[in-house]
C-alpha cells in the first residue's frame, strides 16, 4: 500500500514505451511453466550449496513450516506477485527498453533476485525473472508474469510447505536405521507413515520428470529467443557506469548486499556466541 505508489512516482516515465501485442497460447504457457519449475529447482540447488558453506540455511524453510497456510496463500502467492511484477517487470524494465530487451530483462532480473535479501533465493529469483522479463518483453502484457510467478510461488511456498509438514511427520531416523531383510518389522514401522511416504516420493519422482524435460526446452527455446534492438545506444564500457551509476542504484545495490551479507554472518556470529 506504501512501497507501490512510492515507486510508481518514483518510476514512472513520461511517455511508455511501445510494447509488443503478444498471445501466449495454452500448451505454450504450460512449457514455460516447466521451464520456471526447473530454473528454479536449479537456482534453489546453487543457493542452498552455498549458503550451507556459511551454515546459513534457507530462510523460507522456518517460514513455510510455521505460517498459517490460508495467510501465505492470501499473500504470498496472490498480493506479492501482483506487487512484483508491477515494480521489476511494467515499472523497471519500462524504463529500460530504450536500452534494448536484453538489458531491461538482465537488470530487472538481477534486481528483483537482490530484493530477495539472501542468497538462498538469489540464483532461482534471478533465473526466473529472466524467465519473467521474457514474457512480458515478448507480449506485453502483465498478466502472464503475474499467472508465472503465482504458479512458482504457489508450488513452492503452498505444496512445498505441505511435503514439508509430511516429512516432519515421519521419523526418517528411525526408517533409515531398519534392518530391511525383516520385513514383519519393516511393515510395522511403515505402516503408519506408508500413505505418507508415497505421496512425498510420487511429488519429487514427479518434480524430476518435469524438471529434466524442462531443461530439454530451455535448451531447445534458447535457440529461438528474440529481442528488440536498442533504440538509445550506449556503448559496452559505458552501459554499466549509466545503469548502476545513479544515486538510487547505488543505494539499492547497497542496501540489499547488506541485508545478504546479514543473512550470512548472522549465523556464523550466533554458532560463534554459542560455542564461548
Amino acid at each position: 500500500m506504501v512501497g507501490v505508489p512510492v515507486c510508481y512516482l518514483l518510476l514512472r516515465t513520461g511517455e511508455e514505451p511501445v510494447l509488443p501485442d503478444g498471445r501466449i497460447g495454452a500448451g505454450s504457457y504450460i512449457q514455460i511453466m516447466i521451464m520456471c519449475i526447473t530454473v528454479m529447482y536449479i537456482g534453489n540447488i546453487i543457493g542452498n550449496l552455498i549458503t550451507s558453506l556459511f551454515q546459513a540455511g534457507n530462510p523460507l524453510h522456518n517460514i513455510v513450516l510455521e505460517s498459517n497456510i490460508w495467510a501465505t496463500l492470501l499473500l504470498a502467492v496472490i498480493m506479492v506477485p501482483i506487487t512484483e511484477e508491477l515494480i521489476f517487470r511494467r515499472m523497471v524494465m519500462n524504463r529500460l527498453f530504450k536500452y534494448g530487451d536484453k538489458t531491461a530483462i538482465i537488470v530487472s532480473a538481477l534486481l528483483f533476485a537482490l530484493f530477495h535479501g539472501n542468497l538462498a533465493q538469489f540464483f532461482y529469483a534471478f533465473g526466473l525473472g529472466i524467465i519473467f522479463g521474457y514474457v512480458y518483453a515478448r507480449t506485453g502484457k502483465l498478466r502472464y508474469s503475474i499467472g508465472l510467478h503465482m504458479f512458482i510461488n504457489f508450488l513452492g511456498l503452498i505444496v512445498g510447505s505441505l511435503i514439508l509438514r509430511l516429512l516432519a511427520n515421519i521419523d526418517l531416523d528411525a526408517i533409515s536405521g531398519l534392518d530391511f531383510t525383516d520385513t514383519e518389522a519393516v511393515l510395522e514401522m511403515l505402516g503408519d507413515s506408508m500413505g505418507q511416504l508415497l505421496i512425498v516420493a510420487l511429488y519429487f519422482l514427479v518434480m524430476i520428470i518435469l524438471a529434466v524435460v524442462g531443461l530439454v526446452l530451455l535448451l531447445v527455446k534458447r535457440k529461438k529467443a528474440r529481442y528488440a534492438e536498442a533504440t538509445v545506444v550506449i556503448p559496452p564500457e559505458k552501459r554499466a557506469g549509466i545503469i548502476f551509476g545513479n544515486p538510487g542504484m547505488i543505494v539499492y545495490v547497497a542496501c540489499t548486499v547488506v541485508l545478504i551479507a546479514v543473512s550470512l554472518l548472522l549465523p556464523v556470529i550466533s554458532n560463534m556466541a554459542g560455542g564461548m
